[in-house]
């Protein structure tokens, strides 16, 4: 198949595709349409995909409390330079830090658990070697184009 397939979604519903295990969570991202972030799983393994984002929704909390899991890898918005609130709709790594620190008090993610900032654009005002010394003292790692994870 040549073209893309569209898989309708509810909200902290998972949905199979294929043989991955999608559940879509609303995202702070805009206030006129509806966003979200990703939880896959597939093959034993987990990814919470948090990009285009500001900090998580409290709806968003209160879900990923009810579940019994522990991420794999969690890849972070990360498009701010750090200490810039221009906007809540991003995040900067001292944002990604707080939610690392909240999924970490959850449970969600533990020290095996590979942390990615990702989402970076311009506004961030560093290079990337800048950032990865940076992102290092959190544990984070920072994504480039073409980066593979093996979780």
């Amino acid at each position: 198949n040549r073209f893309p397939v569209v898989h309708a979604m509810k909200l902290f519903e998972p949905t199979m595709i294929g043989d991955y295990r999608v559940t879509a969570l609303p995202s702070n991202h805009s206030e006129s349409s509806e966003t979200v972030l990703y939880i896959i799983e597939h093959n034993g393994k987990s990814v919470f995909w948090i990009h285009d984002s500001g900090l998580l929704l409290e709806e968003t909390v209160d879900y990923l409390r009810t579940l019994d899991i522990c991420f794999d890898a969690v890849s972070m918005d990360c498009t701010l330079k750090r200490g810039s609130f221009f906007t809540p709709l991003h995040m900067d790594i001292l944002q990604c830090k707080e939610t690392k620190d909240l999924l970490s008090q959850m449970g969600r993610i533990n020290d095996k658990t590979v942390c990615i900032l990702s989402h970076i654009g311009h506004l961030i005002e560093t290079t990337h070697d800048e950032l990865s010394a940076e992102a290092e003292e959190f544990g984070f790692i920072v994504a480039y184009d073409t980066m593979e994870t093996e979780i």
